[in-house]
């Protein structure tokens, strides 16, 4: 059937006949070109990680993701990153059974643990030194006490609790007497955890170590932290809202 009539201005619709749609050829927003409507332009290239994967390492949950540039490969003593900080581009961490050693790469533990030294700050303190690192860890390992307003009866806490506790941490609150203040304290790295897990296979001078699963400062996640078991050394990321034990760092 003929339409018979005044010509169609543009823009109307005649009643009861449908309307074809017709791509329209439209300007392109950078660059001047043109694209058809609907079909996108050219998405810009993705920047990459650089390199062969580091050996007997893994990728730290979205290094890849987001790079503002190509970036090399690289392992990493910890994923952790706390605001404010900028999280290393394509960083892997050493798998189990494996540590950062002084070249960069993955080493193997050692069957034997290196020589490692504790020293008895006489404060409430212990300071240990090995092959990797010197970190000053709370003396009574499983304490107890509230602190900075979250009660630690039971001992083990969430992860929110355990960060919390920990930033309240101070001088006179489980046997502290070494002048540190709320903020000086903190939850130690998975790998801090994971080399003291080795050092305690020799004689110490903690009191209350537990062999069980103690939280770590690392999260990436918005429901999941990562967590170091002390009698096998195996980490693991965990939901925050378990309970695991708490030991801090300064």
């Amino acid at each position: 059937m003929a339409w018979s009539g005044a010509p169609m201005r543009s823009g109307e619709r005649r009643r009861g006949w449908p309307v074809l749609l017709v791509p329209a050829i439209v300007a392109a927003a950078c660059g001047g070109g043109s694209a058809t409507e609907g079909g996108g332009s050219t998405p810009p290239a993705l920047h990459v990680c650089t390199g062969p994967p580091p050996a007997n390492a893994s990728a730290c949950p979205g290094a890849e993701a987001g790079l503002a540039s190509d970036a090399p490969r690289v392992v990493a003593s910890s994923c952790a990153c706390s605001a404010p900080c900028t999280p290393t581009p394509c960083a892997y961490l050493c798998n189990l059974g494996y540590l950062l050693g002084p070249s960069g790469a993955c080493e193997r533990m050692p069957i034997d643990p290196p020589a490692t030294r504790f020293v008895d700050n006489g404060d409430g303190t212990v300071t240990v030194t090995d092959a990797y690192d010197q970190v000053t860890w709370l003396r009574d390992a499983a304490c107890s006490e509230a602190v900075g307003g979250v009660a630690r009866g039971a001992g083990p806490l969430s992860w929110y609790q355990a960060m919390d506790w920990s930033l309240g941490l101070a001088d006179g609150a489980c046997g502290l007497r070494d002048g540190s203040r709320p903020g000086a304290w903190r939850l130690p790295t998975q790998t801090q955890l994971m080399h003291l897990q080795i050092d305690l296979a020799q004689a110490h001078t903690f009191t209350n170590v537990q062999p069980g699963v103690y939280w770590s400062s690392w999260t990436y996640w918005a429901d999941k932290a990562g967590a170091v078991d002390l009698y096998t050394g195996q980490y693991f990321e965990d939901p925050k809202t378990s309970l695991r034990q708490v030991w801090p760092v300064r």
